[in-house]
């Protein structure tokens, strides 16, 4: 008897499900392994809780964010290979950055009093921190954006064929579809609108811990980098002090863990 022969025919089902696995791409396999999962956490939740499944929980997350993480690059690349698309990227970047700046100065404006450019060191620094603000709108955006599309998504994945989409949009070339082209696009939509909406969401439960985090080390960096314990004007000692011109300085004393500026005239020694 040849080897061939020898060896244990694998069951259908099992032969079945390996060729359907084989014509999956990354991305919905991505999306399989979190289905999987789900169902997993699912089963395991309902008899024993959340406690005893928030191990799957982690997992099932780690999955559906390598999902969405691979998506977006995906995307990104897509548009970043055009001219038009850099342009749009650029335009984005250019706006994200320029409100983080904005935000960062009225943060020390409202902590200080005087003007954010006495502060440059902790502009920067704080324009970094803003960003997971500026993140939470962004995802608030795409959430609203997909919530609002879904209807139109439907009607251009679901019911409109090639010939018609030829009409509405010149130009229009048929891609190569990939396998469980439609089904696809469908997970695709109602993941990325869950997932956004449930970032969203869990985020407005944290962002007033993380905003007085950010207004308290805001306070200590400048207290400790931005201001001088040496001067020449007469100010009470135990007392920093930060020039910000006209003969003026911002003071700040330390009392009780709590940090008060004050704005006063520097008046030097002899005088």
């Amino acid at each position: 008897m040849s080897n061939s022969e020898g060896k244990k025919k694998n069951p259908e089902w099992l032969d079945k499900l390996n060729s359907f696995y084989i014509k999956l791409n990354v991305c919905q396999k991505n999306y399989l392994n979190t289905i999987i999962f789900l169902g997993l956490m699912l089963m395991w939740f309902i008899p024993f809780g959340f406690n005893n499944s928030k191990y799957l929980l982690l997992i099932f997350i780690f999955f559906w964010s390598s999902a969405i993480i691979y998506d977006f690059v995906s995307i990104y690349n897509k548009i970043y290979s055009s001219l038009l698309g850099k342009a749009f990227l650029l335009l984005c970047f250019s706006l994200c950055t320029n409100f983080s700046v904005a935000i960062s100065g009225l943060v020390i404006n409202d902590i200080t009093g005087v003007a954010p450019t006495n502060f440059p060191h902790t502009m920067v620094l704080l324009s970094i921190a803003i960003i997971p603000f500026l993140t939470i709108l962004v995802m608030g955006v795409i959430y609203l954006i997909l919530i609002l599309s879904a209807p139109l998504l439907i009607m251009y994945y679901f019911i409109f064929d090639d010939d018609f989409k030829r009409i509405i949009m010149p130009g229009y070339v048929t891609a190569n579809k990939i396998f469980l082209y439609k089904t696809t696009r469908a997970i695709q939509t109602v993941s990325f609108a869950c997932y956004f909406g449930f970032l969203y969401g869990f985020s407005h439960l944290i962002i007033n811990d993380y905003n007085h985090f950010i207004t308290t080390q805001t306070t200590k960096f400048i207290y400790t980098f931005e201001m001088y314990s040496k001067f020449p004007c007469q100010i009470n000692s135990g007392m920093k002090i930060a020039f910000i011109g006209d003969g003026n300085v911002l003071t700040a004393k330390k009392e009780n863990s709590r940090t008060y500026f004050k704005v006063m005239e520097c008046n030097t020694f002899g005088k």
